[in-house]
């Protein structure tokens, strides 16, 4: 249980929370195909690489596409630092480097937010495959989702 894994934790309830009630609001098909979609990236890339633990990998995931979805917040790292938000993901991979942690994980993390992002906000933008959405939330899962009641986080 290393500081790294205390701040992870912390970073995945926050970001998770807050992608919940804004990115995700009414809609938990949508998130469930999120987790997934970073999940099976991880196992992928943890038996092609050899990796035994990916825990670090979720929480960046979430924090790269927290930041992507709010450029422009203002973050106040321990009131010391003041910036957008659009660069927290490459302020903390930085320290994870200068803590002497290994950043393996968070940059899978972050290559994972990107690949959902751009999946999901870039690709149905552009001319050639406009309106295309690979990753979009089966009909089945969000007629589940309906059925059990999970409307709102």
């Amino acid at each position: 249980m290393s500081a790294h894994t205390v701040f992870d934790f912390y970073i995945f309830i926050r970001y998770s929370s807050q992608l919940e009630r804004g990115a995700f609001r009414n809609k938990p098909a949508e998130y469930i195909v999120f987790m997934t979609f970073g999940c099976v990236n991880f196992l992928l890339w943890a038996y092609v690489l050899g990796l035994q633990f990916i825990h670090n990998s979720i929480s960046t995931m979430m924090l790269y596409l927290w930041a992507r979805k709010n450029p422009n917040n203002v973050v106040n790292f321990f009131d010391v630092f003041h910036f957008r938000s659009c660069f927290l993901p490459y302020f903390m991979l930085i320290l994870i480097v200068l803590g002497g942690f290994d950043p393996t994980m968070d940059v899978l993390g972050s290559l994972a937010g990107h690949l959902y992002f751009y999946l999901e906000e870039i690709v149905p933008h552009i001319p050639e495959t406009q309106d295309y959405r690979l990753l979009k939330a089966p009909a089945s899962l969000k007629s589940f989702c309906d059925k059990i009641g999970i409307h709102n986080f």
